[in-house]
């Protein structure tokens, strides 16, 4: 990532509006979904635990075929072309190093009618497991602390409004911040390569330098 870049705020899938109808609550009996929330929660990897593997398209709804989909639970399933283009830019530690390092962690999902009969599609729930301590809370005017816990809450609109620190100008170009629930950073070149495919159901939300 070059120096001083513009660094870039998102709520999606949180706060994307683009919900598509896909479920996994009926399969996901046999998860560990305390276990899944806390690590998703807390951009933590998921070496160990077992995430949705199959999912199922509500009667009479249509796929959106596009780069992401909406899964319950609050799931962003990826397309392979959407994979292809993260795995240009810098996401973290090689699978080479091995399990619990930081990197972006891609997991198999199957998508069938809601017979669950049939294949619809395949694609892959992204997790973030990259952090950085890069944002300011104090100096930032959309977070909010949860409760006596060391976690933030963004508000709904980030423009402008989340300050960062010279963290996140150095590694991944895809990542969460440290204490910072529901929301995902970019660097300006990988928006810029996302935003040239054509791909706007991300909303990037442009984040302040801290002075």
């Amino acid at each position: 990532m070059s120096a001083s870049s513009q660094i870039w705020a998102s709520g999606c899938p949180y706060r994307s509006g683009h919900m598509s109808f896909i479920n996994t609550t009926a399969l996901e009996d046999k998860l560990d979904i305390k276990e899944i929330s806390r690590r998703r929660a807390l951009f933590i990897p998921m070496d160990g635990v077992q995430m949705p593997q199959r999912a199922w398209l509500e009667e009479g709804k249509k796929l959106p075929g596009t780069e992401f989909y909406l899964v319950s639970g609050g799931y962003m399933a990826v397309s392979d072309e959407f994979i292809d283009l993260l795995n240009e830019f810098d996401i973290g530690a090689p699978l080479s190093d091995g399990p619990g390092k930081d990197r972006v962690e891609f997991h198999p999902l199957t998508i069938d009618d809601h017979t669950m009969t049939k294949e619809l599609d395949r694609a892959h729930i992204l997790h973030v497991a990259v952090r950085k301590p890069c944002v300011d809370f104090e100096a930032s005017a959309a977070v909010d602390r949860i409760g006596k816990s060391h976690l933030w809450s963004p508000g709904i609109v980030l423009e402008d409004k989340l300050v960062v620190n010279e963290t996140a100008q150095t590694g991944a170009d895809l990542w969460a911040a440290q204490d910072l629930t529901r929301t995902l950073f970019f660097s300006d070149r990988l928006k810029s390569a996302i935003e040239a495919r054509g791909w706007s159901r991300i909303k990037f939300e442009r984040c302040r330098m801290a002075e």
